[in-house]
């Protein structure tokens, strides 16, 4: 338990640290330099990463502390900035020990001037980098890693695509031969069955190639004047077919606003509306699928378009909207055994938008459907004229 009389002990003890212990003592080195670099202060901190004397280093210049290329650096491009604009921060050097060994730091200097803005001399503060180069070569060799994985991972797909994908051509081709003959009721429900099964497992190699590009490291948007309204158009028809035979209205509605061309990846962008229509027809039905584009603000170069699939099917509950997204997962494992599918759809639309810098929002409640949106803004070529609001 503290005396009150320990309290001036303290005080006093704290008045006698002088301001030059704390300057020799401190984590990191300080060194004062005349213009051309003459060494004339250092602290004992600089001198124990150096391994010398303070009568050794005192009048020698600082160049002579750093490795040949800090030397290069020091003279081409640290003293002119300095000279130029009177400080610098975070400039690194490599110090030599006397024994040899090699000290990374980060280099911070202010140039003293006089009252004719002459330079007096600079005042360098020196900061051990060890840990931190050591932290940037790892960062370094694991992105080289995970570069060299994505290579890998992107030439085993491209053979897969290339070593599954004819095979399976054939046995589509000889499901299709067996449907147009003459069959029994058991015999045509085992070639339905086989062809659903076929068409699924295109499905899952098509989403996961797809997915595969998206992650790439070298995949880039393509950027191209398009008719939006022709993408759409496509969507629809693609379909078309699926939703009338299962009882739902499929419609799209484009707002006249929109300019007749814009430009971007319009591979990209039907695969996005392409995913999004093809899950909402999936898990409707009953009611309807409506695919919209509204024009939300507009220029003479540029428009911001807002896309909505707007679905009447099962909806789904607060607590799976966060997930949806991720690779491989559905809604819940009672909606991937009545639905089917391989949960990449929405993984790869995501991948997608994000190259364009958005997300996809989506409003859902079981029972009561789902939409989902998100916003593009897109160029607009020279010759297409935007359609001014009313």
């Amino acid at each position: 338990m503290s005396h009150p009389d320990d309290a001036p002990r303290v005080d006093a003890a704290l008045l006698d640290e002088r301001a030059e212990d704390l300057y020799e003592d401190a984590p990191c080195g300080y060194v004062s330099t005349l213009p051309d670099g003459t060494i004339v202060r250092v602290n004992r901190t600089l001198l124990e990463w150096v391994g010398s004397s303070r009568e050794s280093i005192l009048s020698t210049k600082i160049q002579a502390l750093l490795t040949i290329g800090s030397r290069i650096y020091y003279e081409t491009h640290y003293a002119p900035l300095l000279r130029m604009q009177g400080f610098v921060n975070e400039i690194a050097f490599d110090l030599v020990s006397r024994d040899g060994r090699i000290l990374p730091v980060l280099l911070n200097a202010r140039e003293r001037r006089d009252r004719d803005e002459s330079p007096l001399f600079n005042r360098i503060t020196l900061f051990d980098a060890t840990d931190r180069r050591r932290y940037e070569r790892e960062l370094l060799l694991a992105r080289r890693k995970a570069e060299q994985a994505a290579k890998d991972k992107a030439a085993l797909l491209a053979m897969l695509s290339h070593d599954i994908r004819n095979p399976l051509n054939a046995l589509m081709g000889v499901v299709q031969m067996l449907e147009g003959g003459e069959l029994s009721e058991q015999q045509r429900r085992l070639v339905r069955l086989l062809k659903s099964s076929s068409d699924n497992m295109l499905a899952l190699l098509t989403h996961v190639l797809e997915l595969s590009k998206a992650e790439s490291s070298g995949f880039a948007l393509v950027e191209t004047p398009f008719a939006l309204s022709d993408i759409v158009d496509d969507v629809i028809s693609t379909f078309q077919t699926t939703a009338r035979g299962k009882g739902v209205m499929l419609r799209s509605s484009v707002d006249a606003r929109v300019p007749p061309f814009v430009i971007g990846d319009p591979v990209a962008i039907r695969q996005v509306l392409t995913n999004l229509v093809g899950n909402a027809i999936k898990f409707t039905d009953r009611g309807s699928v409506e695919l919209t584009v509204v024009a939300r603000e507009l220029a003479t170069d540029a428009v911001t378009l807002a896309f909505a699939v707007a679905d009447t099917g099962i909806g789904m509950a607060p607590d799976v909207l966060d997930r949806i997204f991720n690779e491989f997962t559905q809604a819940s494992y009672e909606t991937a055994m009545r639905f089917g599918g391989s949960g990449l759809g929405l993984a790869i639309t995501r991948k997608l938008l994000a190259l364009y810098g958005t997300a996809v929002n989506v409003k859902s409640a079981p029972g009561e459907g789902s939409t989902f949106s998100f916003d593009l803004r897109l160029p607009v070529p020279p010759q297409s004229s935007v359609v001014e609001p009313r």
